[in-house]
């Protein structure tokens, strides 16, 4: 059988609908046996982030259809919005959340729906991104369908044994054991037979702990020799979240970001997020400050930090020059397992709409050829967005706020930069909580501190520190100082005198010519970094 490509046949690579050059599944395909075809913008893309260190792709649902209609609307107008909801649930795009079938690739992306093409290409695809660099993730659903009932015609669980897979209306019973089979197998299905490198879990807390941990046991016995899948490297993660019917083990012990310590399954760390977003009055800033310095330390629960009132607490204890680029320096930098949305890197804007999941290809769109972010196409959907209209109005309008292309370029090489740096020293990848514990401290802290700049420091092991091994040659301490001031920040440090740190040879031949103003002296043990800048510090190592 033939798999001919339709024009609407696109690879959803993140949740990533595209401006201008789509990467189809056919190419995709071929990019095995025709390395050249990595010339497309997308895929091109897509190379260019694993060159620089990104490992994985996490894929999320997109379609792409004619949007010409709205081409000539005003920058700030009403009715982009008002067509787009109106078609909201019939278009191509959306988060795909709405699972109908859990073990059954979309045929709306096969270049034919109604035979084995959806699978086939999907295969294919998983390969193409293995060939350039990148491991593939998907994201799952597992805590409800999209129907129930036995008659809906998008419910299937249902009609099977009617009453038994759902507690309250599309919930599924997880804690069913049929229910906690058909979710296991499934996991199975997508490694085996698709061969995934690895699982995000939405709402991932809403799922019993003991399917969790059966699952990564089961795709841990995997073996290559018989299974053509080594299992020791697929990785497991998702939303943690404790609310709802299963908060607190209302429903058996649930896989909560705190019960899933010592399984190693991943969980997200909202501290760091919530602490970036809300830092904005002075306590705040003290208190957000500790909540990213605990998310750096890969949110350990037993870190223990001197925080801005000079007390000493665990991670479990602490509650409460370019913005963008320096927005997301601290996941690259940081301990753990770093995550990045698509179009971060180019300024995606999406108009300034606040939830997108469900709002077209038209708010949603990216362009590869770098020319535009999608700003000022319209007033965001009014659904969740309407309260902010008169603040974002008059930005829409003012041509000032959008950027030009040799911004975006600026920023995606900002971001490359930051990729190349982590993947520099597994010093910035340390794989178990004592690791991070031992080397992992952070300088400017305590009630003296000031609450918009962080200091950490991590050391490998060396001649002088025999406590821990060292595990890169080429560094033996590192220095990452973040600057949030609108002014340059001067720190002095007893502690980091008279090493030999030096400013990161990437960050010397990087094109930011900001941060390479960045200095250390050994004498004082005084940093001096630039306003609004992530400096990266190294010690080479002596042996």
């Amino acid at each position: 059988m033939t798999c001919a490509l339709k024009s609407n046949g696109v690879a959803h690579s993140q949740q990533a609908p595209l401006r201008q050059d789509p990467v189809p599944l056919i190419l995709l395909s071929w990019v095995p046996l025709k390395p050249e075809l990595i010339l497309n913008p997308g895929v091109k893309h897509l190379q260019n982030l694993a060159d620089a260190g990104l490992t994985h792709l996490h894929l999320l649902p997109t379609y792409q259809f004619d949007t010409s209609v709205l081409e000539g609307l005003p920058p700030d107008s009403a009715e982009a919005q008002a067509r787009i909801t109106e078609i909201k649930n019939d278009d191509g795009f959306n988060w795909g959340y709405n699972h109908v079938l859990w073990g059954v690739p979309k045929g709306s992306y096969a270049s034919d729906p109604t035979g084995p093409c959806r699978i086939i290409e999907f295969r294919k695809m998983v390969q193409a991104l293995n060939f350039i660099g990148l491991n593939v993730f998907l994201d799952f659903v597992y805590n409800h369908l999209h129907a129930n009932g036995p008659h809906d015609k998008d419910s299937v669980l249902d009609k099977i044994v009617p009453g038994y897979d759902f507690t309250c209306v599309n919930n599924t019973a997880n804690e069913h054991y049929m229910v906690d089979r058909l979710i296991r197998d499934d996991i199975l299905n997508w490694v085996v037979n698709y061969k995934v490198d690895g699982f995000r879990f939405d709402l991932m807390g809403h799922i019993m702990k003991d399917t969790m941990v059966k699952a990564k046991s089961a795709i841990g016995n995997l073996r290559k020799e018989t299974d053509e899948v080594d299992g020791s490297r697929i990785y497991i993660y998702g939303e943690g979240w404790n609310f709802g019917k299963v908060a607190n083990n209302g429903r058996g012990v649930n896989a909560s970001q705190f019960n899933l310590t010592g399984t190693g399954i991943g969980s997200f760390n909202d501290r760091i997020r919530d602490a970036t977003l809300e830092a904005t009055q002075q306590l705040m800033l003290s208190t957000a400050k500790d909540h990213i310095q605990i998310g750096m330390a890969a949110n350990l629960k037993d870190y223990v930090l001197t925080n801005h009132e000079g007390k000493d607490v665990k991670g479990s204890e602490i509650l409460m020059h370019d913005a963008t680029s320096f927005a997301y320096a601290s996941q690259p930098t940081e301990t753990g397992i770093p995550f990045f949305h698509a179009g971060d890197k180019i300024l995606r804007s999406k108009s300034l709409d606040r939830d997108s999941y469900n709002s077209g290809d038209w708010f949603n769109r990216l362009d590869f050829s770098y020319k535009s972010n999608n700003w000022g196409v319209g007033l965001p959907p009014k659904g969740k967005n309407e309260h902010s209209w008169p603040l974002i109005k008059p930005r829409l309008q003012d041509p000032s706020f959008k950027p030009q292309s040799s911004h975006i370029v600026a920023t995606l090489n900002s971001f490359l930069d930051l990729l190349r740096i982590r993947y520099s020293s597994p010093l910035f990848r340390l794989d178990s909580a004592k690791e991070i514990q031992d080397r992992v401290l952070f300088h400017n802290t305590g009630p003296s501190s000031v609450p918009d700049t962080i200091v950490m420091s991590i050391e490998d092991g060396h001649k002088g520190i025999p406590s821990v091994s060292q595990i890169d040659p080429v560094y033996s301490f590192v220095v990452v100082i973040f600057n949030a001031r609108p002014s340059e920040f001067s720190f002095l440090s007893p502690s980091l005198k008279n090493r030999n740190l030096e400013l990161h040879p990437v960050q010397v031949k990087s094109g930011d010519e900001i941060v390479k103003k960045s200095v250390y002296d050994a004498f004082s043990g005084v940093f001096t970094v630039p306003a609004r800048t992530t400096t990266v510090f190294v010690e080479v190592s002596n042996g």
